[in-house]
This record gives C-alpha cells, sequence and structure tokens, in this order.
C-alpha cells in the first residue's frame, strides 16, 4: 500500500509469460486498497482463461519484477480494442469494466 507502480515495468514482462498473446495494464480504482493493479490478457491459441491461469500469471509477475506490483485483477478478453493504426485504446478497456 502507498507504492507506486510504473507500468512500464508491467509492459516490459508481459510479453514473456509463457501463456499470453497481448494484453494490457492499468490502475483500476479500489475500495480497499486505493488503486489496484488491473491486467487485460489475450490468450495464446490452445490456453484457456480460468482461475488457475490467473494464479500462474500472478506469480509470474511476482517472480519478475516484484511481489506489490502483480495485477490483483485479470480479464481474459477476445482481442484488444486499437484504432485504425494499432494505437491501442485503453479508455475502451476502462469502458469494459464498467459495463
Amino acid at each position: 500500500a502507498g507504492r507506486g507502480v510504473f507500468f512500464q515495468a508491467e509492459d516490459g514482462i508481459r510479453d514473456r509469460s509463457p501463456s499470453r498473446g497481448l494484453g494490457d495494464v492499468y490502475k483500476r480504482q479500489d475500495p480497499d486498497r486505493g488503486n489496484i493493479v488491473k491486467a487485460f490478457v489475450v490468450l495464446r491459441e490452445g490456453f484457456e482463461g480460468n482461475e488457475t491461469l490467473v494464479k500462474t500469471l500472478q506469480d509470474f509477475v511476482k517472480n519478475e519484477i516484484a511481489p506489490y506490483k502483480y495485477p490483483r485483477a485479470i480479464s481474459f478478453i477476445d482481442d484488444l480494442p486499437k484504432t485504425q493504426t494499432g494505437k491501442l485504446q485503453r479508455f475502451r478497456l476502462r469502458d469494459l469494466e464498467s459495463s
């Protein structure tokens, strides 16, 4: 609690995860912690998004950077929302949270 998480660190390790294809992370408001790291993950073919995989991905991040930086929440999605030029539309990921 009270520690800053720099999302570039999260971005740097996400590509090394064995089950992950694409993804993005951002901070989400949390009533108990203030903010938490939330990850949206597009899985590679052959992987199924379930609680076991959530735990595996969380442990992977804990071991790669720091235990306090792991994503407390992970959602599996089919595709990342992007513009026509390929830029990630993070506001659409936040919209997924509210819908």
